[in-house]
């Protein structure tokens, strides 16, 4: 894809690149055209439509991308995030009301079994975070700083007081470990992450699956309960940037 200042991106064969004011008004004609394509040259289901909005140079700390795959035989899925490649956020997009606004905004627009925003690093499953800590469990949704599950996901269950919850206008549950900055390596954040973790980890058997390795800085959503590996961001630094809905969010550790 290329990455170009305040530009939406859609690429088959070739990448073009729009302004946001070019792009504003063809938006559908735009997706329509960005479908993976046979041999035959047909649209394949296999992998469906992309669209990708990037702001800000590529490769910086205050760069941020929102990408969407949808219309394919596997889950949908959102995935905002800012930084890149081994690139930290600028700590100052993340932010709690930032990555909740933006995640409760995806999920009225494009509606997810499930939503997280999270921090990240290689061995966060494979070293302990902190002197003395327990293995962080592995799961797709790496170490939640916010949790959301729809309706159907959630039925009557006590969380800790600690865990801060809110039903969402579409009657799912947001769970939050902390409206700070999450730090994964401070203990009462780690155990507070962990709780989320188990909990979406119980409501969704398939997360279990060794993740992806992404940045802290993400935010994904998912339209189906299946944890994703399609990005391999080996040795990228962990940091809160991902917001997937599926939702992730970005702070380094």
């Amino acid at each position: 894809m290329a990455h170009r200042r305040g530009g939406i991106a859609a690429a088959i064969e070739k990448t073009e690149t729009y302004s946001l004011e070019a792009a504003r008004s063809r938006i559908a004609t735009i997706v329509e055209k960005n479908v993976s394509r046979d041999d035959l040259g047909q649209p394949s289901l296999t992998y469906g439509y992309s669209l990708v909005a990037n702001a800000g140079p590529a490769g910086e700390s205050r760069h941020m991308r929102l990408w969407i795959k949808a219309g394919r035989r596997v889950s949908g899925w959102t995935w905002l995030q800012t930084g890149d490649y081994k690139v930290l956020p600028d700590s100052a997009l993340v932010t709690y009301p930032l990555f909740k606004a933006a995640l409760l905004a995806i999920n009225a627009i494009w509606p997810a079994s499930y939503a997280y925003a999270s921090a990240n690093r290689v061995d966060y499953d494979t070293a302990p975070l902190f002197p003395g800590a327990e293995l962080f469990p592995s799961s797709g949704f790496h170490i939640p700083w916010l949790g959301y599950l729809s309706a159907p996901l959630h039925p009557d269950f006590e969380l800790p007081p600690e865990i801060l919850t809110e039903l969402t206008p579409d009657g799912g549950l947001l769970m939050t470990a902390t409206e700070d900055r999450l730090d994964p390596t401070a203990p009462e954040h780690w155990r507070r992450a962990r709780i989320i973790a188990e909990t979406m980890i119980a409501r969704d058997p398939d997360s279990k699956a060794k993740p992806v390795d992404r940045p802290l800085g993400h935010l994904g959503q998912s339209s189906r309960k299946r944890s994703r590996s399609d990005h391999h961001d080996r040795g990228a630094p962990t940091h809160l940037n991902h917001l997937e809905t599926i939702a992730e969010a970005g702070v380094t550790f």
